[in-house]
């Protein structure tokens, strides 16, 4: 669980390719392109960050849930 720890990258997740789960909500996240290397995940909760886009989420295969929810995509 890394909500709420105002984070503004998800820089090193390449190194967690068998992550199933992530929770970075509540955080200053602007972009999520480093996203698609979590081929494993499935489910992501991206809710109350900046997105703009979800930019990445499209790679993810495996993803059967997502919180997109309080962001500024368009």
């Amino acid at each position: 669980d890394l909500s709420g720890l105002s984070l503004t990258s998800l820089k090193g997740l390449s190194r967690l390719p068998n992550l199933s789960w992530l929770d970075v909500s509540n955080n200053d996240l602007r972009t999520m392109s480093t996203i698609g290397s979590c081929e494993n995940l499935l489910y992501l909760d991206v809710s109350g960050n900046r997105l703009t886009s979800l930019t990445g989420v499209s790679s993810l295969d495996s993803l059967v849930e997502l919180d997109a929810s309080d962001n500024a995509i368009s």
